[in-house]
């Protein structure tokens, strides 16, 4: 088979630029494609979730096809870093035709999300509720990044177990 590819290789680096410490990245084309196979000229189908695996230096190889030789026209990745620090984050895509390799620093970032973290602190000892032992609290913790506030969530578990969020705090600290 002769489909178009290229492998995009590098590392996966933290905030302050060194490489993480592993995880996942979760790879899906925006809209199912079809491509065609230089060598036979058959139609391939491009769909479906890829996962790869990042290194403990966070080294990563993925192979992607080129969105230039997608049909139809028009589509992207759908990348989402999930570290195993608990940073998840999610980049949209545009894969160039040539050279066949490339640094994954050189991908066309099409649109970014926030990098997010979210830390579950201990639940509170007492019911929010005196005589009800039904009710239980949790507090989420999400550290804002690329200009996001954090954010603190009371996450209301209630008897009939239904969570309800409520931001109680939202803003950097100084």
């Amino acid at each position: 088979m002769a489909i178009p590819t290229v492998t995009i290789t590098g590392k996966v680096l933290d905030p302050s630029g060194s490489g993480v410490t592993g995880g996942e990245i979760r790879i899906l084309l925006s809209t199912p494609g079809i491509v065609r196979d230089a060598s036979t000229s058959a139609d391939q189908k491009v769909h479906g979730e890829q996962r790869v695996v990042i290194g403990s230096d966070g080294a990563v190889s993925i192979v992607l096809v080129a969105n230039a030789s997608i049909t139809p026209a028009g589509t992207t990745y759908r990348v989402r870093f999930m570290l195993s620090s608990g940073f998840t984050w999610t980049e949209d895509w545009s894969v160039a035709a040539a050279p066949g390799a490339q640094e994954i620093g050189d991908v066309t970032v099409v649109s970014t999300t926030p990098l997010v973290q979210a830390v579950q602190l201990p639940a509170l000892s007492a019911p929010s509720n005196p005589g009800s032992g039904s009710d239980r609290r949790k507090f989420y913790y999400v550290e804002g990044g690329a200009g996001m506030p954090d954010e603190l969530f009371l996450m209301m578990k209630n008897g009939d177990e239904s969570y309800t969020p409520q931001s109680i705090v939202s803003g950097n600290p100084a």
